[in-house]
Order: C-alpha cells, then sequence, then structure tokens
C-alpha cells in the first residue's frame, strides 16, 4: 500500500527546497509557504489544463503551416523551420538563427519520434509541455508572493484563457519553449 501522505510530504519538501533556494537573495517575504496539499494538486492540475488546452488549440490549426509553401499565415511565425530544428541536421541558418534552442529540442525530439510519435506530434507535444510548464510556475510564482490559494488559481487560468496562450502554443514555434525557460528564471 503506497503511503499517500508521504508522497505529497516528499512532493512539497521538494519544491519548497527548489522554492527557497531559488529565492533566497530575494527576502524572507517571498519565501513559500505550502498551505495544504491543495497548492500540490492545483499545480498538478493547472500544468495538466494547460497541456490539454495547448494539444486541443494545436489540432485545430490548418496543417499549411506544416506544409512546406513558405506563406506567411502566423504573423511572421517560422513553425516548419522551427519543427525542423526539432528533428533534422542543422543547417548553418538555423544555427545562426537559434542556436540553443535546437541545441536542447533536437535530444528530445529525436528521442520522442524514436518512440514512434510523428515530428509534428512530438512538437506539439513539447510546446504542449512547455505552456503547463508556465500555467504551474505562474500558479506556484503567486503564492510564493504571498496571493491566497483562489486568487493564484485564478492568475494561472486567466493565463490558460488569454490571447497569449491561444496564438503561441497552439503552433510549433520557438516563443512558447522560451516562456518556460523565462518562467524558470
Amino acid at each position: 500500500m503506497h503511503n499517500y501522505r508521504g508522497a505529497v510530504g516528499s512532493v512539497r519538501f521538494f519544491m519548497t527546497k527548489i522554492w527557497t533556494s531559488a529565492t533566497a537573495g530575494i527576502g524572507a517575504s517571498f519565501q513559500m509557504k505550502w498551505s495544504s496539499n491543495w497548492d500540490v494538486f492545483l499545480t498538478a492540475l493547472l500544468f495538466l489544463i494547460a497541456v490539454c488546452a495547448s494539444l486541443t488549440l494545436a489540432f485545430d490549426v490548418p496543417a499549411v503551416l506544416y506544409a512546406g509553401e513558405n506563406e506567411d499565415v502566423w504573423y511572421n511565425a517560422d513553425p516548419l523551420r522551427v519543427l525542423r530544428n526539432m528533428h533534422s541536421s542543422y543547417g548553418l541558418r538555423e544555427l545562426l538563427l537559434h542556436p540553443l534552442f535546437s541545441f536542447f529540442t533536437r535530444p528530445v525530439g529525436e528521442v520522442l519520434t524514436a518512440a514512434g510519435i510523428t515530428p509534428e506530434s512530438a512538437g506539439r507535444l513539447m510546446v504542449a509541455a512547455s505552456g503547463g510548464v508556465v500555467a504551474a510556475l505562474l500558479f506556484l510564482t503567486a503564492r510564493g508572493m504571498g496571493l491566497p490559494l483562489l486568487g493564484s488559481t485564478l492568475t494561472s487560468a486567466i493565463f490558460i484563457v488569454s490571447g497569449t496562450f491561444t496564438f503561441w502554443w497552439s503552433i510549433v514555434e520557438t516563443f512558447p519553449i522560451g516562456g518556460a525557460t523565462v518562467s524558470l528564471l
């Protein structure tokens, strides 16, 4: 039989440890205070809701964005190039444009495609995961700043239904994954 309280306590301890070490220089007013198991539950729930929302949006995007016709349909976004950078060899232009993006996403893309997922779906999964990370970290940041549970949850929920989320977390692009990276800081 699994010890549920022990598992939740371990997650709470681990997340508190990360938060306190990340905010050590900021001051005592920003230290994370876990009020209950609701914090852990809502963090995971908001992550899953954001991932599902991103995947739902991604599968509604027309295939013309990934067809290679080089049309500017999505306001100068280049999802075909980004998708290629996640799964294939680098060209000189790609290395000069976003070298770290290709360096970090290509191994993940190759593992997902080796598992039998199509390159387009693997890219969508990476973008969806970044949406979940941003929503969860936004919730944790709000909690760490002292917002009540309801206020923190609504802050993340507003992000998930915002135009930013709808626009950028629906296509394979560098901005959503960059958003997750910035949220970690």
